[in-house]
């Protein structure tokens, strides 16, 4: 530190020679003056000693000198006289809540408006009071007043300064403070606190070791190992400061930079470990000066002279900007020899001339090329450069490396070129170079690559080729596939008009053989006639089948049956042809009956296609088996016959749609029945394998699965139920069906058949809660006990008959609101209309379809929520003095028991709306029921609880008498029946979304 006489101070540490500290005084020239002694003189004796480690001196405006030690406390020196000072000592004292807060100070301060900043480190930041009467200073920190402080995290102090506009800046170990000087009492002070955060433009580094600002007003704030943080933005007074950063990645300064300060000419001077580097201004490098001399953290002194003082591990280093230079010497440059590496092996190429090139071989890619730089004032300190013209422009800094190594050079002609600085490290002009030649591979030279192009010509020509080849292909395809559509559509249109001629052919062919007596010739020709239109009629079918599969419209019609009574069935129907043209035709079955899960309507097409088709290419006096075995849940069926079999490299065409396998014929075959065939099949989830053989006959062998799981998961199926006593459905548990609390609609199936009842619980019970019942008393029992939302009932039952329990059910005040679906076996008109007449909902004819069941259920549930809003918005209108004059056609209709039932709870409740005391069981009386069948029916007729129902008349009535604008709300309250107004307030506001006073 320089003092007001321009004497320098110089603190000296304890040093591993076990040197004393000291603290040392010289005059301007550079002269010693003396040590400083415990007793505060200045002693022209060099063995007198402090022996306190100072680590910062500061001279105050009243030029008393403060001396800041490493654990022993802080020093103030007071001027007596002629170099002799009275020394004030202050130590941390834990009694004392108002001393230093730590005995290791680092920095001290003295702002614009006098007052004295001490940096403590591990007690954080202190400032000085001064008390009148030489009663001492006292010491504010956050152990006191300084409450804002962020001790926590800012406890050790490194350095202070303060800005031009008087802001404090405080670095610490955690972090960059800053405050306003500009303050009435320290515990109103606010820091900001700047750390280094993933924000790109924070501090480079927590820990803050010195700060200076220059005569422009830029801030330098160096970090450890975070090279300079500059701030150049006139507001410092933020948690959010924006730092530019200069480091050893943009080749400025070093990033373990340990202090700077800026010399009389502007240029600023920063000391890193062992180096000092020369910046101007606009922070651009200058020059730098190495030395052995390694560097301490001092914060470095501008003499009045001009010197520069810094601090080093061996004393105080002076330097005079004015008398530094630098050496303008150019050293040539010479390069010694190559390194060749090739395969783990490498051999030395000598460069005797730098104008003579150097010719590697083809596989010699890497290499590494020596060169030197020819000053020998201080070699060491030569930095050297290179680029590759022709590969590279960019010079490429090599450090004081001489060598450069080289990897995967492409072959061609290039220019090594390479600069150094001189001993002083000044970047010259002596840029040399050296011609490199690697030689080509083949694959490198230009006839490898006119090789390339015809190769590359070649495989465009190809691959050009190839997507015609496709596009043709798929024209093709698609003008096929257009045709077989054309075709398709034109059978279609064809057979619909032929349907009604063959009607009409067919019909009075039947009627001349059932009823005309005809000559044995004339019935031949009949018989020829009918199976001719029967044949015709069948092929017509099977075209409409092929455009509805093709238009993904063909249903599948599956229920459980014994297919075996079928199978005989077709098979009588081929006998009479078998017998005609003495045909052996044998079945070889071993099953008496086999249930199982089918459409029987595709099962008798694919047979009967099958038989045909073996008939058809069957010579007389041959041979036609048809076989059917049964395992598990799979039903076989093969068809072998003695025919002129298939040729194996026709087969896979075999299911083609048109195919004839180029018959001489073109009327023995269509190309339309074994491929329905597979369609079908593949509807049905099942296979088809051929075996045949030129002239010994084919065999077709049908796997068909026949179990529920298979076609439960399949969206175009649907399962047709019926009354079948064989039938084995998939059943869940009983309780299941009837314990379900996530269900509400609760429906009751009355069916004689238990398979069949199980089926429908199956299919119902996924939606809804479901009983059951196996006759119609047991039912009407049921209905009375459960009270469930649908009744679905069987018509011919035992005990009570399903007509009998619907005039029942409508003759009972209790249960006459629920809806009925009647099933029954009977089809004719009659049936139907006399079910009906009696008040059943829906009549439904059996077999028929659980989509379709389930698709009336679900109506009749819609209707009676179309009937509960009817009802609820006719309420919201207008007070109902008569419904049944006031319901239109649309609505759904109830009976006189339902109206009435309705009109007698509007009237009860209407009467006892002002009595809080009026209860459900109260209401349920009236309406002379039990509390649970007057709950049950009312939610099944109305779709709200009686509670929810009371609640929503007294809200209205609430609503009614607040518009009149008559009565208090605690009156409307009382008047509507709420037992407390604040009861009454919480409801309405449930209700209507405000509370009665807002409403009003």
């Amino acid at each position: 530190m320089e003092d007001h006489q321009k004497r320098l101070w110089v603190g000296w540490k304890r040093n591993h020679k076990k040197q004393s500290s000291n603290v040392c005084l010289y005059d301007p020239s550079g002269q010693w003056i003396g040590n400083l002694s415990r007793e505060g003189k200045i002693v022209p004796d060099s063995t007198v000693t402090f022996n306190i480690d100072v680590y910062c001196i500061y001279e105050d405006k009243e030029h008393n000198i403060w001396l800041g030690t490493k654990d022993n406390g802080l020093y103030l020196l007071r001027h007596e006289r002629d170099n002799s000072y009275r020394i004030t000592h202050h130590l941390s004292d834990k009694n004392n809540p108002y001393s230093i807060s730590s005995n290791s100070i680092y920095s001290i301060l003295q702002d614009s408006t006098g007052r004295i900043w001490i940096g403590t480190f591990g007690g954080g930041l202190n400032l000085v009071e001064h008390l009148p009467e030489n009663a001492g200073p006292r010491f504010i920190h956050s152990g006191n007043v300084l409450n804002n402080y962020p001790i926590h995290v800012c406890e050790k102090v490194r350095c202070l300064y303060e800005a031009d506009n008087g802001v404090i800046l405080i670095g610490t170990t955690g972090g960059l403070l800053s405050c306003s000087s500009d303050f009435a009492r320290p515990e109103a002070i606010r820091f900001y606190h700047n750390v280094c955060e993933e924000r790109y433009s924070s501090l480079s580094n927590n820990d803050v070791l010195n700060i200076i600002q220059t005569h422009n007003g830029k801030l330098l704030v160096i970090t450890l190992s975070g090279g300079i943080n500059l701030l150049d933005d006139s507001s410092r007074l933020s948690e959010k400061l924006a730092f530019k950063h200069y480091n050893a990645t943009n080749g400025q300064v070093p990033d373990l930079s340990l202090s700077a300060i800026e010399d009389s000419e502007g240029n600023l001077w920063i000391a890193s470990e062992n180096k000092l580097s020369k910046l101007d201004a606009d922070m651009n490098l200058l020059e730098e000066y190495n030395d052995q001399i390694q560097m301490a953290e001092t914060k470095p002194v501008l003499c009045s002279s001009g010197k520069l003082i810094f601090g080093s591990e061996f004393g105080a280093l002076c330097v005079t900007p004015k008398d530094l230079y630098k050496s303008d010497f150019v050293p040539p440059i010479v390069f010694s020899h190559l390194d060749i590496y090739l395969n783990n092996t490498s051999r030395r190429q000598e460069v005797f001339n730098s104008t003579e090139i150097q010719s590697l071989k083809a596989d010699e890619r890497n290499f590494t090329i020596t060169f030197a730089a020819l000053d020998y004032v201080n070699s060491p300190a030569i930095k050297y450069a290179y680029r590759i013209q022709g590969l590279n422009d960019q010079w490429i800094e090599l450090g004081n490396s001489h060598s450069a190594s080289l990897v995967n050079i492409p072959a061609g002609d290039y220019l090594f070129q390479v600069k150094s600085t001189n001993g002083d490290g000044v970047w010259v002009d002596n840029v040399t170079s050296l011609p490199i030649h690697i030689e080509p591979t083949f694959f490198e030279t230009i006839w490898a690559i006119l090789l390339y192009i015809v190769i590359g010509i070649a495989v465009l020509l190809i691959v050009i080729y190839i997507v015609i080849r496709i596009t043709n292909l798929q024209r093709r395809v698609d003008f096929e596939q257009q045709l077989s559509n054309l075709k398709l559509r034109f059978f279609t249109d064809i057979s619909h008009e032929l349907r009604t001629p063959l009607t009409l052919i067919a019909s009075p062919i039947d009627e001349v053989i059932s009823n005309e007596k005809l000559s044995d010739a004339g019935v031949e020709n009949m018989q020829v006639a009918k199976r001719n239109t029967d044949r015709m009629l069948r092929l017509i079918n099977q075209i409409l089948d092929f455009r509805k599969i093709q238009n993904d419209k063909m249903k599948v019609m599956v229920e459980q049956l014994d297919v075996i009574p079928l199978i005989m069935k077709i098979y009588e129907n081929f006998t009479s042809m078998a017998h005609k043209r003495h045909i052996e035709f044998q079945l070889h079955c071993n099953l008496n009956s086999f249930v199982m899960y089918t459409d029987v309507d595709k099962l008798e097409k694919i047979l009967f296609n099958l038989l045909s088709n073996a008939f058809k290419y069957t010579s007389n006096e041959k041979r036609i088996i048809l076989s059917v075995t049964g395992e598990k849940d799979h039903l076989y069926l093969q068809v072998k016959d003695e025919g002129r079999g298939i040729n194996a490299q026709k087969i896979n065409q075999l299911f083609t749609r048109f195919e004839t396998l180029d018959e001489a014929d073109p009327n023995l075959s269509t190309g339309i029945g074994l491929s329905l065939v597979k369609e079908l099949l593949n509807l049905l989830h099942g296979t088809i394998k051929v075996d045949s053989k030129l002239g010994e006959g084919s065999t077709f062998s049908v796997r068909l699965p026949g179990n529920y799981e298979t076609f439960s998961a399949d969206s175009n199926v649907e399962f047709i139920l019926n009354d079948s006593e064989n039938s084995e459905l998939q059943r869940e548990n009983d309780g299941n069906l009837m314990e379900d609390e996530d269900k509400e609609t609760r429906i009751l199936i009355i069916e004689d058949n238990e398979e069949l009842r199980h089926f429908i619980c199956n299919v119902l019970s996924k939606d809804y809660v479901v009983f059951e019942a196996e006759n119609g008393k047991q039912g009407l029992d049921k209905a009375l006990a459960e009270m469930p939302d649908i009744v679905i009932s069987d018509i011919m039952m035992p005990e009570m008959d399903g007509i009998e329990f619907l005039k029942r059910v409508k003759a009972n005040s209790n249960i006459c609101h629920i809806p009925v679906i009647l099933l029954s076996a009977k089809s004719s008109l009659s049936d139907q209309i006399q079910g009906l007449e009696y008040g059943a909902d829906e009549y439904i004819t059996k077999p028929f379809s659980s989509t379709y069941l389930k698709a009336k259920v679900d109506s009749l549930l819609k209707q009676r929520q179309m009937l509960y809003d009817y009802y609820t918005s006719k309420i919201k209108r207008e007070k109902i003095t008569n419904l049944t004059d006031q319901i239109e056609s649309a609505t759904p209709q109830v009976t006189h028991f339902d109206d009435d039932f309705i009109r007698n709870i509007l009237q009860s409740v209407e009467e006892n709306i002002h009595n809080p005391d009026f209860k459900i069981d109260d209401l349920a009386e009236a309406m002379g029921m039990s509390r649970t069948v007057f709950y049950r029916k009312m939610k099944s007729l109305m779709g709200v609880s009686p509670v929810d129902f009371m609640k929503s008349m007294r809200i209205k009535r609430a609503v009614q008498l607040l518009e009149q604008d008559q009565y208090t709300v605690s009156e409307v309250g009382y008047m509507s029946g709420f037992a407390t107004p604040q009861y009454f307030s919480k409801v309405f506001k449930e209700t209507m979304n405000c509370t009665p006073k807002e409403y009003s």
